[in-house]
């Protein structure tokens, strides 16, 4: 059971060491620095995710499809019941049946950049034959600038409002409207990401999840700021799948008290709405 506290530090423990190799070598070697941030995501993911699941970088292929493969991938989560293409250290080629889950990993994201990351990993669900899986982006950008830009109306008191969908219907375009160069690429990433990426932690604040409408023709997009516990629900989140695709999904109870312990729910920190049409 993961508690509130928990959770939140979390986000304390991988902020704080996520500059530690650009201390020493500045603004000179950036690929490098990306990289050592992937690695410090990969370490916690292997300390608690089941022991069913391994978790690398490298590539996906679909040998059932014109033996099809995917650009690099920062890190992914597979199935340890499937043979092995290519493996060595940390770097692996996986078969795209025994993916469970996806994620690019960035510092920090310009409008230009996220539309290319949104796009990037949008791309993987053509190998993945409708498969459902993961697929998260993880952007460490400390939530101050993302937070006050993103977002310019105050966070709505859901309680008080008698028809959600009502009220989500007429704010579902609200991010269109915003000035902010960042929040048009997002929307744009999102309209054309059609729902093939679900799982995105936009620093340690805001936590964005698809939603689909199990009629697979339309879904949304949901944005929390649930402070500082973005990267704790976002692994959350990634435990929860690979639960289910292991075959040991949790009950609704079990979930909500292991996995997801705001009393609440997410609904009261949810701060905007965004529809998509998957087709």
């Amino acid at each position: 059971m993961y508690s509130i506290d928990y959770i939140r530090s979390l986000s304390f423990e991988l902020l704080s060491v996520k500059d530690r190799v650009r201390h020493f070598i500045g603004d000179r070697h950036w690929g490098e620095d990306g990289r050592f941030k992937e690695v410090i995501l990969m370490e916690k993911l292997e300390e608690m995710l089941p022991s069913s699941v391994s978790v690398c970088t490298g590539f996906i292929v679909n040998n059932d499809d014109e033996n099809k493969i995917s650009k690099q991938i920062d890190i992914i989560i597979y199935n340890n019941s499937y043979p092995l293409p290519f493996s060595l250290n940390d770097f692996a080629i996986i078969d795209y049946r025994s993916v469970v889950g996806v994620i690019e990993v960035k510092s920090k994201q310009s409008a230009m950049s996220l539309a290319k990351t949104i796009k990037k990993s949008s791309e993987i669900s053509e190998l993945m034959n409708n498969r459902e899986y993961f697929n998260g982006i993880f952007i460490y950008e400390d939530g101050t600038s993302i937070d006050n830009k993103l977002f310019k109306t105050s966070r709505p008191d859901l309680n008080k409002i008698t028809d959600l969908q009502d009220k989500h219907t007429k704010r579902s375009n609200s991010l269109k409207r915003q000035p902010n160069k960042l929040a048009h690429s997002l929307v744009k990433g999102l309209e054309e990401a059609t729902g093939r990426v679900n799982h995105i932690c936009l620093g340690p604040h805001i936590f964005v999840k698809y939603w689909d409408n199990n009629n697979h023709t339309s879904g949304y997009y949901d944005f929390y700021d649930i402070q500082d516990l973005s990267v704790g629900y976002f692994i959350a989140n990634l435990i929860d799948v690979i639960l289910t695709s292991t075959g040991v999904p949790l009950n609704t109870l079990e979930r909500e008290k292991r996995l997801y312990p705001l009393p609440e729910g997410k609904i009261s920190y949810e701060i905007e709405r965004y529809r998509v049409n998957t087709q």
